[in-house]
Formats: structure tokens, sequence, C-alpha cells
């Protein structure tokens, strides 16, 4: 569990499931009453690309203790949105999941997104769903390897986080928190610039060139 440096946002970080461990990823997204779901992957038996691990369009599939069916998919300039119902089969109760699975990263490894407009909308949007939802369950983010895509996305929301509703911001000290709570986060030079990149722009793009406190 990665706990946002406000305690405004917290998330649960993976790696992406293996074709062993599928049963296990849908159990916590029902044990944790996930209703965010934030794939950084490409779809693809490579290594470093993420098997589907979840039904065709229309279909169910049971996990164990879970029924699975994607209910509807649709596709924006930023990510592929997926809708399924999720029932925990041992009480017939359900709940809805929205997956997010961002389409304009970098595909040669963790690396930091070629885009970063297009990061910056989803981080907006994957926020506006979380918060529109009565659950209280954490955002769950995956990626390859869980922490080098990952720990870019969950650093720079918080960061977006922190300006929106603080009008204050800390690359620094975020970034040592994130690192606190897991040391495989934000590892290299190149992601650490990209978050001080990825927030200006987002200071830009909504005209906060006043914010008091900004560490940077």
């Amino acid at each position: 569990m990665f706990q946002g440096y406000y305690r405004s946002l917290s998330f649960i970080i993976t790696q992406d499931p293996l074709p062993q461990t599928i049963w296990d990823f849908w159990r916590m997204v029902k044990e944790q009453h996930i209703t965010t779901l934030v794939m950084l992957s490409e779809l693809g038996p490579d290594l470093n690309k993420c098997p589907q691990y979840w039904p065709d369009e229309n279909e169910e599939e049971i996990y164990e203790t879970v029924k699975v069916k994607l209910k509807s998919s649709s596709q924006t300039s930023h990510y592929i949105l997926r809708q399924f119902v999720v029932t925990d089969l041992e009480d017939e109760q359900k709940h809805m999941l929205s997956q997010f699975q961002l389409i304009n990263w970098s595909s040669c490894g963790g690396g930091v997104p070629e885009n970063l407009s297009s990061l910056i909308v989803a981080i907006e949007h994957v926020q506006q769903y979380h918060n529109s939802q009565l659950s209280t369950g954490p955002i769950t983010v995956h990626c390859s390897g869980g922490g080098d895509r990952s720990g870019i996305y969950v650093a720079l929301s918080d960061l977006i986080e922190q300006a929106r509703c603080d009008e204050r911001v800390d690359v620094f000290q975020t970034t040592k928190y994130a690192r606190a709570q897991r040391h495989c986060l934000l590892q290299t030079l190149e992601q650490y610039d990209f978050l001080y990149r990825g927030l200006i722009h987002y200071v830009e793009r909504y005209n906060l060139c006043n914010l008091g406190d900004t560490q940077l």
C-alpha cells in the first residue's frame, strides 16, 4: 500500500498479473473493493508486456471466488477505458471496476512517458472518476516490474493532488516519502526530472503560477 504525502490519496502498487497469479490479482480486487485500476503496460506475450487477465467483452470468467464480466470498452486518445462487473461468489455482492489502460507511454522498458500532456490528462480523469465513487478502496496501479512506471504515476498524481487541493507542492519531500514506503520507486535522475517537468506543465496548464510554497 502506498499512501499519498498528504494522505489524500492511497494506492496499491503491484506488478502485472502473471498467468499463475491472475486469480490472486482478482482476489485482491475483491478483498480491497477496488473500483479504480490503472494499467501502465502494453498487452502482449513478451517479457515486458502484460497478458490479458480479463475476459473478452460481454464474456464472464470465474477466478476462484470472483466472477468478472467485461461490460464495455472504449478508447480515447489517452487511454482505453474498460468497465467490469466484479461479483463475490461467496456472498453475491457486486461492484463496478473501471480500468484505465494508458496508451502513450514509451515502449522501451521503464522509461518516462513520451507524451507528458497525455499522462496528466489521464491522471486527472482517473482522480475525477475515483473521487466520484463511494468506495474508499485504494487506486490500484500496475506495470511490468511494479516500480518504474508506477512510481512515476503515483508520485505525479500525488503532486497534482497537492497543487489542486493545497496550492503548494514539494517534489523533494514527495519523492523522499515515496521511496521511504517502497525503495524501488523513482531510482533515476530521468524520472525525478520528469516529475518537475510534469508539475510545471500542470501549473502552466491551469495558470497556477502563484503557488506560494512550491519547492522546485
